[in-house]
């Protein structure tokens, strides 16, 4: 059954799924403190640093509701990227001390951008003072990582960040991955005649030859059949890595339901570090092992919302129906195709990784359309020029819809989270979620109950 849904008037409906991102809005997460009660003042001293190197500084913390947010701890404000006008962090001999107020610990990332280096650790009230080596700071790709530092003021937090690392069940993870990481690394050097990184230099060099070398090295990635061996390997242990890595966050936010730092990892793993996306599935587990305080923080609320539009999203869960013009002026109803299977493809001409998705669907719907099958193609553009000549070009033989007023401002995203296109979900004939965030077997990261095949083939039989 299908079931309603009505914003101003009007009745819509969706389905999610990342590639093309929208607008990323900056939301201030400022809970807000009482002023007496709830100071600090910070010191991090910082060793190892090159008095004649060049760095550059910015403390960021995670937002659920925008992803990564770079912050002024004065006021928690976001503080604008690039700008010329915003207060530069210095480390006077290595040291930096800043001031204000938080009502609970948070989760703070230190960054230098020059070198891509990150020193993440938990900030709470009163006096806290922090020494930790530059050498030990974190690379790009590990940033939530633990390291080794030294401290005076919340010690709680901090020891229980300390001891993510020794968790019996992020041991098991981290063998995994490193396990997993050298058997890659050894196939692509076997591939190419050397490393990832090797190559990566070698584009960086002040030598010609070596940049035309690397780069004629990637360029050759698509045509080598060894490397792309090697990425398949990859892909298909993704799956188990995942569960490994889920299975070890549970554990640690059992062990710990009361920690700021435990809730703070959870987040980075479902919002940012998780190729499933913050998933009914990949929240669940959460909801109701978490401790009485963390559930009345903002980040929590903002987790709980999208857990909710998730959970709406499972499959047999009635879909919601909904009224988009289509591009003649008509008015296209979901309701209306009750007794088809339907296939919700949410796009716009400017997402290309939406329009990479149309030639499965051309396939899709010439092998199904006689037994059933209809598509709805519900565009978010906002420029109709671009909007039709993408129509024309692309020329989709099945039903249109547009909602003119954009992914980030659409009430149909905001009913379902839809925060990035393409997103794609399929609707059984009795009207209920069938499959969501589906994706053409191309782009499903390894996923098979993400691939719309496979789902049409155990639909229709074949």
């Amino acid at each position: 059954m299908l079931k309603k849904l009505s914003f101003l008037g009007i009745s819509i409906m969706v389905l999610v799924f990342t590639s093309c991102k929208t607008e990323n809005k900056k939301t201030a997460s400022n809970e807000v403190a009482d002023v007496n009660d709830n100071t600090y003042e910070l010191t991090i001293e910082i060793e190892g640093l090159d008095k004649n190197a060049k760095y550059n500084w910015d403390f960021y913390e995670l937002s659920p509701a925008s992803g990564e947010r770079r912050i002024d701890l004065n006021t928690w404000e976001n503080k604008p990227y690039r700008d010329s006008l915003a207060e530069k962090i210095v480390f006077k001999n290595g040291s930096y001390t800043v001031n204000g107020e938080i009502n609970h610990p948070r989760l703070i990332i230190l960054k230098d951008f020059e070198k891509s280096k990150s020193f993440p650790f938990m900030l709470g009230k009163g006096k806290q003072n922090i020494k930790v080596n530059f050498n030990d700071f974190n690379d790009e790709l590990a940033y939530y990582g633990y390291v080794p530092f030294t401290y005076k003021g919340q010690t709680k937090e901090n020891d229980i960040f300390k001891s993510l690392a020794n968790h019996p069940e992020f041991v098991t993870y981290k063998n995994a991955v490193n396990k997993a990481r050298n058997a890659y690394e050894k196939s692509v050097k076997e591939a190419l005649g050397y490393s990832m990184e090797e190559v990566f230099e070698m584009t960086k060099s002040s030598d010609p030859a070596l940049v035309k070398k690397g780069s004629e090295i990637f360029k050759s990635l698509s045509k080598n059949e060894a490397y792309k061996k090697a990425r398949a390997l990859d892909d298909a242990l993704r799956p188990k890595l995942d569960e490994l890595k889920s299975e070890a966050y549970i554990s640690f936010v059992q062990a710990n339901p009361d920690s700021y730092l435990a809730f703070e990892q959870v987040l980075a793993n479902v919002f940012m570090f998780n190729s499933k996306g913050a998933s009914y599935e990949t929240m669940a587990p959460y909801m109701d092992i978490l401790g009485s305080d963390i559930r009345k923080t903002e980040k929590y609320a903002v987790m709980a919302e999208k857990y909710n539009i998730e959970k709406g999203l499972v499959k047999g869960e009635p879909a919601v129906d909904f009224d988009l013009p289509t591009p003649d002026g008509k008015t296209l109803k979901l309701s209306s195709l009750k007794g088809k299977v339907v296939i919700i493809d949410f796009w716009a001409s400017w997402c290309v990784w939406c329009r990479k998705e149309t030639p499965n669907l051309k396939k899709q719907y010439a092998k199904y359309k006689d037994k059933g099958l209809e598509i709805v193609s519900v565009s978010f553009d906002k420029k109709e020029k671009a909007y039709r000549k993408a129509l024309e070009h692309d020329d989709m033989p099945w039903l249109q819809a547009w909602d003119i007023a954009g992914v980030d401002d659409s009430e149909v995203t905001k009913a379902y989270g839809v925060k990035a296109i393409p997103f794609i979900a399929i609707i059984d004939r009795e009207g209920n979620i069938y499959a969501s965030n589906v994706r053409g077997p191309k782009y499903t990261g390894g996923f098979e109950d993400k691939d719309i095949n496979k789902h049409l083939e155990k639909i229709f039989g074949f």
